[in-house]
């Protein structure tokens, strides 16, 4: 008996009880190593290869659209990219307030049908002005490149479409 109110204590406890608990911990122990050791380097491997980080000075979509240039033309597709710098911030505020005018057009109370349809209408073509000025630069960035490298633009591309298409199908989309 134990010192402590008459219960049994460790040293009464039977051999394979002790042994169970020392499995069940060391188990406990090696998962919690390998799911903390699997997220360390996860998390090491996209700062290393700057998979979160945009380029300096592009945003997400050029971004993608520079890393998809092979790697002895990035230098002048990242200069296509920049010489539009100002054009593609005007479309982003045009972008950001066509989404707030949809958003108080659907607040609105009662709801006014032709200033939802006029919302919609102007977020539209405020998407089509940015998507049309990346459509451009990548456009500007292939009639630059030789038949090898639109070779590879084209397998990188191919292979990012996979990839998205992948990632709906185990959405459910």
């Amino acid at each position: 008996m134990s010192e402590m109110g008459g219960t049994p204590g460790w040293r009464q406890a039977p051999g394979w009880m002790k042994l169970l608990l020392i499995v069940s911990l060391s188990v406990n122990v090696a998962i919690g190593g390998l799911i903390g050791g699997n997220a360390i380097r996860q998390w090491q491997h996209g700062i290393a290869s700057g998979k979160w980080q945009n380029e300096p000075g592009l945003d997400r979509r050029q971004t993608r659209i520079l890393r998809m240039v092979p790697d002895a033309r990035r230098e002048e597709a990242r200069t296509i990219l920049l010489a539009r710098q100002d054009e593609v911030a005007a479309a982003r505020e045009t972008m950001r307030a066509a989404q707030q005018a949809l958003v108080e057009a659907i607040r609105q109370d009662p709801l006014d049908p032709d200033r939802l349809a006029a919302a919609l209408a102007e977020r539209r073509a405020a998407s089509g002005r940015m998507w049309g000025i990346g459509y451009e630069q990548m456009a500007e960035i292939v009639l630059r490149l030789d038949a090898a490298e639109r070779a590879e633009l084209a397998k990188r591309l191919e292979e990012r479409t996979r990839r998205w298409m992948e990632r709906q199908e185990r959405k459910g989309r």
